[in-house]
């Protein structure tokens, strides 16, 4: 979601990244968005040299800045008022997998498919945290509102939650029998939404070991993402 919560940006394999324009949450009709339906006046169509297709995108919040990842070693921070690329962040690894701001633009965390996470200091442009999390890939990143702690989303469907501050792991729970993926924290409730292969999204509630205190069902395939619109009060979530 772009910061007004009228805009929803899209990343593909094709290697383009879209904004679309969404007049009225509430008219289902609206949100029916198909990039193969010729409805491509109401996007933004930016074509980005990434071989093999985008794997990842994430906006900050002033909904001026993208960072995209593809099969390579980089990450591309575009302006979006031009299209133009501002800057290349570059890793060691190999594989974007996910990749998220923090709230205040300052932070921006990648996922790698080998499972490790990258935390960017935006202002320096300098890496400030590598974190080795155990277990399968990275599928999904999600900040905290203050920033302070962020969820990892693992193939094998553990979610992690690290201490960014301590540089340690704060809890761990299974989210999903296998790839959670999609997952967020509420915007000003200590909870946790997340989704994945069995077509249901969970809400947890940080340091909760009894399991979900609420289960959201009506997808009937894996659901790939959610996100919740600024203030917290929509939660959008994209199943196939």
């Amino acid at each position: 979601f772009a910061p007004d919560s009228k805009s929803i940006f899209t990343a593909d394999e094709s290697g383009h990244m879209k904004r679309w324009q969404v007049d009225d949450f509430l008219d289902p009709r609206a949100t029916e968005i198909d990039p193969n339906s010729g409805r491509l006046p109401q996007s933004r169509r930016i074509s980005l040299p990434i071989e093999g297709g985008l794997n990842a995108i994430a906006l900050d919040p002033t909904g001026q800045i993208a960072a995209t990842g593809g099969d390579g070693e980089r990450i591309t921070l575009w302006d979006l008022r031009n299209g133009q690329p501002i800057d290349t962040l570059w890793s060691r690894a190999r594989g974007v997998s996910a990749a998220e701001f923090s709230s205040d633009g300052t932070s921006l965390a990648v996922g790698w498919r080998r499972g490790s996470v990258d935390i960017w200091d935006l202002p320096t442009r300098s890496m400030k945290r590598h974190l080795r999390n155990r277990g399968d890939g990275v599928e999904g990143l999600a900040f905290s509102d203050d920033g302070k702690y962020v969820a990892i989303g693992q193939r094998d469907g553990v979610v992690t939650v690290w201490d960014l501050e301590a540089n340690s792991r704060d809890f761990r729970f299974s989210a999903d029998s296998a790839v959670p993926g999609a997952f967020a924290f509420h915007p000003f409730e200590r909870r946790i939404v997340t989704g994945g292969q069995s077509g249901i999204i969970k809400v947890w509630e940080e340091n909760n070991d009894s399991g979900p205190i609420l289960n959201l069902t009506g997808h009937d395939a894996r659901i790939f993402d959610v996100a919740f619109s600024p203030g917290g009060r929509y939660l959008v979530s994209a199943a196939f």
